[in-house]
């Protein structure tokens, strides 16, 4: 990496986040990491990095030390709060969160707030929070949902997920709405919303239609990472 000039460097570091090969890029920011302890794009991308290959502790740390030095943005704060979250460090989240105050961001703090609680099974608080937030917005209809479900009213979960859908359509939203039907014994509904799941995938990621054919074809051929891709 010595011979490459400022511009190249960056630009290799960002096509191998582009092309998802995050631990290369890890590897190579820890070592800028080490000649100057507090490069921005550095400890950035090393949260951004760490953030998607699990290692949410790393993340954390990465995002604590960016808001020592640049504690005025508030965006550090949400990633800070949302990889200590992930690290199930919930009582450490739920203190970051406390510190986003800007106007843009409290929705994301709302909702960040309710899965905090939600993981910690405070049903009563979730939906306090609930109730203090954008009713009009999706991912408030699918948290609404899921408070629903854990309470075993799988017929207004249900239709709360439908609600979800109609503001636009998710893998996520139409999966809550299948499992909600299964558990009501509505297995030709759940299995509707498994095939409308497959569709969906397909329009984003139509390797997975391929492959299916490849497969039912007798070739053979690595399908390992289709799941994920659902």
């Amino acid at each position: 990496m010595n011979n490459f000039q400022e511009g190249q460097y960056t630009s290799y570091i960002y096509s191998l986040i582009k092309d998802q090969n995050y631990l290369e890029a890890i590897k190579i920011l820890n070592i800028q990491l080490e000649v100057n302890p507090r490069s921005r794009a550095a400890l950035s991308l090393l949260g951004y990095c760490n953030y998607l290959t699990g290692n949410y502790g790393v993340s954390a740390d990465m995002y604590e030390q960016l808001l020592k030095y640049y504690p005025e943005v508030t965006e550090y704060r949400m990633y800070y709060s949302q990889s200590l979250y992930k690290a199930e460090l919930y009582d450490e989240a739920l203190r970051a969160s406390n510190a986003i105050d800007k106007p843009e961001f409290i929705h994301q703090r709302s909702m960040m707030q309710f899965a905090i609680k939600y993981q910690k099974n405070d049903l009563v608080e979730s939906v306090k929070i609930l109730n203090n937030s954008y009713a009009d917005r999706q991912d408030t209809a699918i948290c609404q949902g899921c408070v629903l479900y854990r309470e075993g009213k799988y017929e207004e979960a249900k239709s709360k997920f439908e609600d979800a859908r109609k503001l636009g359509e998710s893998p996520d939203v139409e999966y809550n709405i299948g499992v909600c039907c299964y558990k009501m014994k509505l297995l030709s509904a759940a299995h509707t919303c498994i095939q409308n799941i497959l569709e969906q995938a397909a329009k984003s990621h139509p390797e997975i239609v391929l492959q299916s054919r490849m497969d039912n074809e007798g070739l053979r051929g690595n399908t390992a990472s289709s799941p994920a891709l659902l």
